[in-house]
C-alpha cells in the first residue's frame, strides 16, 4: 500500500531527531530504521543498499537487505534520503540536503566511476531557478527539488587517456 505523506516542519539533525520525525509522520521507530540513518550519518559518500546493510551490521544491528531497501524507500518518500543513479546500474543513497549537507550536484566519471560533489555557485543557482520557473509554468508542474549529474571524465582518466594516445 502506497503511503501519502505530507510535508512536516521538522528538519532532523540526529538519530534522536530522526526518531521524532518518524513519530511525527505516524510511523514506528524501529532499531533497523535508526541504524540505516546512523549508517548514512557516518559516511560522506554515496552508499549502495548492500553497503548500508554491511554498515548496519557492523554497527551491531541485524537487518537484511529487504529491510534496508524498504527503509530506504520509506526515508526517500519522507525526503530524508536521496537516491542517485550514476550510470553504474546500482542505486546509491545519501542523507538529503538540509540534514547535514548544503545543496550540491555531482560530476560522475564515466570511465572509473568516481563521483565528485560540488556546490552550486551564485550564477548557476540563478540559472537553475529560472529553468525551474519556466518548466513549472510551461508544464504546470510544482518542482520540489532537482538533481544534476554531469557525466564525463575525471582529471585522472583524462590524463591516462592522453598518455595512452601518445
Amino acid at each position: 500500500m502506497e503511503m501519502a505523506f505530507n510535508k512536516r516542519s521538522v528538519s532532523p539533525r540526529t538519530r534522536t531527531d530522526a526518531a521524532a520525525y518518524l513519530r511525527q509522520w505516524g510511523l514506528r521507530v524501529t532499531r533497523p530504521r535508526l541504524a540505516v540513518v546512523a549508517a548514512l550519518e557516518r559516511t560522506a559518500g554515496h552508499l549502495s543498499a548492500d553497503e548500508i546493510r554491511q554498515a548496519v551490521r557492523a554497527g551491531g544491528e541485524r537487518a537484511g537487505l529487504t529491510t534496508v531497501y524498504r527503509t530506504l524507500q520509506l526515508l526517500e518518500r519522507m525526503q530524508l534520503v536521496v537516491r542517485h543513479e550514476f550510470g553504474d546500474g546500482e542505486c546509491r543513497y545519501e542523507l538529503a540536503d538540509g540534514w547535514y549537507k548544503m545543496h550540491h550536484h555531482h560530476l560522475v566519471c564515466s570511465e572509473c566511476g568516481t563521483v565528485t560533489e560540488y556546490r552550486a555557485f551564485e550564477e548557476e543557482n540563478a540559472l537553475v531557478a529560472r529553468m525551474q520557473e519556466v518548466l513549472s509554468r510551461k508544464y504546470r508542474f510544482t518542482i520540489r527539488g532537482h538533481q544534476f549529474n554531469f557525466l564525463g571524465l575525471c582529471a585522472r582518466c583524462c590524463d591516462r587517456s592522453a598518455r595512452t594516445q601518445i
